[in-house]
């Protein structure tokens, strides 16, 4: 009888440290990597460094540390995505300025890609070209602009809003935030499907496994965003809420999840498989 006790008592013990443990990790799930910084949203990671775009600046961020040391300043405009290209060059939107930059790893300038993009949001490469979303946010009105080896833009699809995309063989999949939908067009015949809808807010998408990680970016009047899994059926799952602040740039990096929180002004980091694992599916 009273090994029996003492079995149920170790038993519950180990219970309470488990549900303790779990706790723990999730509050510890979102590691902030910085803090204080204005309106970030793309974050890039080539060789040891970590860059965050800024308005009106980019920012090389120390994760040990937190600290943050500006390495260029772009023209004044909304913050802007950038990419590690195949020749190691980085290419990045100026906002301000409409245009589409090649600079170094130190962020000195090379050349002009391209110019008279609107008010670009973000670029990606495919293939030989370039691929830039351009929304008004006065009218509401996108587009997806291509870019070839003359630089000059060519509307490959007109949109709602855009926010950022993701494109491969398949096609493109662009998140249009006031319709808070995720839609997939076709490269041939640039046919429009929507994959999920209300999803809120939706500012950036990146491909993960078999669907999207989504940042719903919630809006300017205080309500917080959410981060979101969508399956290519359409299946919505929220992988985080309030703690995220007002989510916008995503960057999937090994096994980890980068998100830039645009007004609390902060570089997060979460371990992908704790933060599917949390999920109640």
């Amino acid at each position: 009888m009273l090994n029996a006790i003492s079995d149920s008592r170790r038993l519950v013990a180990g219970v309470l440290l488990w549900v303790a443990a779990a706790a723990h990790a999730e509050n510890e799930l979102w590691q902030e990597v910085a803090t204080g910084l204005a309106m970030p949203y793309g974050t890039l990671l080539v060789e040891d460094s970590t860059y965050v775009s800024t308005v009106p600046e980019i920012l090389s961020v120390d994760e040990q540390n937190g600290s943050s040391t500006v390495v260029a300043t772009f023209a004044e405009g909304s913050p802007s995505g950038m990419l590690l290209d195949d020749d190691r060059t980085i290419v990045a939107v100026e906002n301000g300025s409409g245009s589409l930059l090649r600079v170094d790893q130190d962020f000195n300038p090379i050349a002009i890609i391209a110019e008279g993009l609107g008010d670009p949001v973000t670029v990606k490469r495919f293939g030989k070209a370039y691929y830039v979303t351009d929304y008004n946010f006065g009218t509401g009105d996108g587009r997806l602009l291509r870019i070839g080896p003359s630089g000059q833009p060519k509307v490959y699809a007109k949109l709602s809003a855009p926010g950022s995309f993701h494109i491969d063989e398949g096609g493109i999949v662009v998140a249009e935030f006031d319709s808070g939908t995720l839609v997939h067009i076709t490269h041939q015949g640039r046919q429009k499907q929507i994959i999920a809808q209300d999803l809120g807010n939706p500012l950036d998408v990146v491909a993960y496994d078999d669907g999207y990680l989504v940042s719903d970016f919630g809006n300017f009047d205080g309500k917080k965003g959410r981060l979101l899994y969508v399956t290519r059926s359409g299946r919505v799952t929220v992988l985080g809420d309030g703690e995220l602040g007002n989510p916008a740039g995503l960057l999937v990096q090994g096994g980890a999840l980068y998100v830039t929180d645009l007004i609390g002004g902060r570089l997060l980091k979460a371990n992908l498989y704790q933060l599917f694992a949390q999920v109640r599916w």
